[in-house]
């Protein structure tokens, strides 16, 4: 989960940061950065800057990533030096600057806010989300209770689409957790829908008995909790569904005074 300082979130992991810049239209301030750099430090001088930063602009999220330990986003972004600084809408890279020029930092910074005002101003009924209609809520709420524990990820469990959904599968695997799945990129009203319905901009989403209960990153949580079926209230379900097991195969040998178990079909 996220580690919040004043208005910086300080991000923990790829997931998180990608949950955070989902939205396309979110404009992001990331400010990358590495221990062995004084300013950078907690309280130090550039840290003590962002988060003023933060305060004045608190349209834009600031995140504040450790470049050394997530080299997958410092090589996303092609990171040189600390610190660099990130500007992004969504996903999209706006500016980049590099080094600890305080001053610059503020003035592009201060772009960036007037223009998130200005185009606030403009088409805040645009960014309005027209509300989902009765017949796609009533299928959504089938879908997520299609099974008491739901899955919607990229792909499916055989093959998933993206690295998400994949971790996200192995770790209900790991649990043995029976669920169901929806491949959102086969139907892209459930894909854009259940965003609005369940106010979750990104997948892989997962769904106990109807309710969200998050993405990879809320279970990888849960995972370095403890044991992943009871926090999610599954132990009753895992315990019915093995003594119903035990119940077909007992009913199944005894089906028959002999009977064969053989991996091929007898020929007569």
């Amino acid at each position: 989960m996220a580690a919040v300082t004043g208005s910086v979130v300080s991000v923990q992991s790829v997931a998180q940061f990608d949950e955070a810049t989902a939205r396309e239209s979110t404009l992001s301030v990331s400010f990358f950065w590495a221990e062995f750099h004084e300013a950078c430090r907690p309280n130090g001088q550039l840290d003590v800057v962002v988060r003023q930063l933060a305060t004045l602009h608190p349209r834009i999220r600031f995140l504040k990533v450790a470049a050394e330990e997530l080299p997958e986003l410092s090589e996303r972004y092609e990171i040189a030096v600390v610190p660099t600084f990130v500007i992004a809408q969504g996903r999209a890279v706006l500016d980049k600057l590099e080094g600890a020029n305080v001053a610059e930092l503020a003035k592009r910074v201060d772009v960036l806010s007037k223009s998130v005002a200005k185009s606030s101003s403009a088409a805040t009924a645009d960014e309005t989300p027209k509300p989902l209609d009765d017949a796609l809520q009533y299928r959504l709420k089938k879908l997520i209770n299609a099974s008491p524990v739901m899955l919607f990820m990229k792909g499916n469990p055989t093959e998933p689409k993206c690295g998400f959904s994949r971790q996200m599968v192995a770790l209900l695997n790991e649990d043995k957790i029976q669920f169901g799945t929806f491949d959102i990129l086969n139907d892209d009203e459930v894909r854009q829908g259940l965003k609005q319905f369940s106010n979750w901009p990104t997948y892989p989403q997962l769904y106990v008995n109807g309710s969200l209960i998050g993405g990879l990153d809320i279970l990888k949580e849960m995972k370095s909790d403890g044991s992943i079926v009871e926090q999610l209230g599954l132990t009753k379900n895992v315990e019915e569904a093995e003594a119903a097991f035990q119940e077909s195969l007992s009913a199944l040998v005894n089906s028959a005074p002999v009977l064969l178990f053989m991996k091929a079909r007898s020929i007569s």
